[in-house]
């Protein structure tokens, strides 16, 4: 097939992405919304992570999906159990997906099946971190810890209280001790072989549950977030402890802090609800919050409940909102677009450019796609061309012929 043109090779991937200015706070944004009407399972979602392979997998009110970029797949529970959802979620350091239920269920992600970590739990999971072993442990709401040994999932061991804290959050300092975020304030604990042994309390919450506990730079000190008593500075110095509020924060003192996340970036994203996400960096001292952004529906985000918060390996982000499906916001540096009006016509194989409209290829045909304008003017079907067999490659050889080639009709 002979085109008499002129054309520039460019890279192709599966999304178009081109170059766009960098977020200005209270600027609208272009979120891309992925809810029932798009083919998500699931309009609540509790979580959100990626694999190895690249999938997005996704933690909904009725289950677990992966996500390709265009379609979802539903993830079976080994049992097939209906009403289940998946609580918490982890990927630990060698790629491998944890995740916990509503029920007390606790599995593993094994290829795209699950397989259950047997465990005595009825407790909904409140969170599932990773310790200084490097074994996986396990938050239920109450009840005992349980640890998982990340290489052996069959080799398990159980932790008991002598009080019985209802559990929200949690993470380790470098003292190897177990900091739990409860229903009213945070108590710090050492493992023994068997048992939790609580060495110390934080106060100073009003009661709020302590929803999040994240570590800085700084083994002293954290953040914690709370269920509407906002986020906390938190320093703990062997027995001394300090909590203070950041001040740089609209509505710091009310938010209901749902994850407390930071990207590669080291920008901290917090998630909430009723305010959205709010992202900032920390001074160099932790005890600002710098260049603050908020993300909620004036700037574009379909919900302002937001319960997760995700980044992914091409620097996207991925809101979880509570009610609307998954919201899609592309790196600082890049915008998303669909060109097609359907999956087939949105797999982009190859692109090209062409004065000022790009040449799309997919597995039916191309696209002539106006960058300036957002769309495709036109959309070349060459099905009949090929016997309606799938386009698998594009090639523009040195005397701009474009040949195309097939899956088992040959070369064009």
């Amino acid at each position: 097939m002979n085109f008499n043109i002129k054309l520039k090779v460019i890279n192709g991937t599966f999304w178009c992405l081109f170059l766009f200015s960098a977020m200005l706070n209270g600027q609208t944004l272009s979120f891309r919304t992925y809810d029932v009407e798009r083919g998500i399972p699931n309009s609540f979602i509790y979580n959100l992570t990626q694999s190895s392979d690249g999938y997005l997998w996704v933690g909904m009110g009725n289950g677990i999906a992966r996500f390709d970029g265009f379609e979802f797949f539903r993830v079976e529970y080994p049992d097939s159990a209906a009403g289940r959802y998946a609580t918490a979620t982890f990927r630990d350091k060698s790629g491998r997906i944890w995740y916990g239920c509503s029920d007390g269920k606790v599995y593993y992600v094994n290829g795209r099946s699950l397989v259950e970590v047997q465990l005595s739990n009825t407790r909904s999971i409140s969170s599932i971190i990773s310790g200084p072993d490097e074994m996986i442990y396990v938050i239920p709401q109450g009840g005992s810890l349980f640890a998982i040994n990340a290489t052996d999932p069959s080799e398990t061991f159980q932790y008991s209280f002598s009080v019985t804290p209802v559990m929200f959050s949690g993470c380790f300092n470098r003292n190897d001790e177990l900091l739990l975020g409860t229903q009213e304030n945070i108590l710090i604990c050492r493992l023994s072989k068997d048992s939790v042994k609580v060495i110390n309390t934080v106060e100073g919450f009003d009661f709020s549950a302590v929803t999040a506990i994240h570590p800085t730079t700084d083994p002293e000190k954290f953040l914690a977030g709370t269920d509407g008593n906002g986020v906390f500075k938190m320093t703990v110095k062997g027995t001394e402890i300090k909590l203070e509020r950041f001040k740089e924060i609209p509505g710091g003192s009310t938010l209901s802090v749902q994850s407390i996340v930071e990207d590669r970036e080291k920008n901290i994203w917090i998630s909430t609800f009723g305010s959205g996400v709010i992202e900032f960096n920390l001074s160099n001292d932790l005890q600002s919050a710098l260049n603050v952004h908020i993300y909620d529906i004036n700037s574009g985000l379909n919900n302002n409940d937001v319960k997760a918060f995700f980044q992914d390996v091409e620097g996207n982000y991925w809101f979880g909102t509570y009610g609307n499906g998954i919201s899609l916001l592309t790196s600082y540096a890049f915008g998303f677009f669909t060109p097609g009006r359907n999956n087939t016509e949105n797999k982009i194989l190859y692109v090209n450019m062409l004065g000022n409209r790009y040449l799309l290829g997919t597995p039916t045909g191309f696209h002539l796609f106006n960058l300036e304008k957002g769309v495709s003017e036109s959309f070349i079907d060459l099905q009949k061309s090929t016997g309606r067999n799938e386009i698998t490659s594009y090639y523009l050889d040195n005397e701009k012929n474009l040949w195309i080639g097939t899956a088992g009709g040959g070369l064009l």
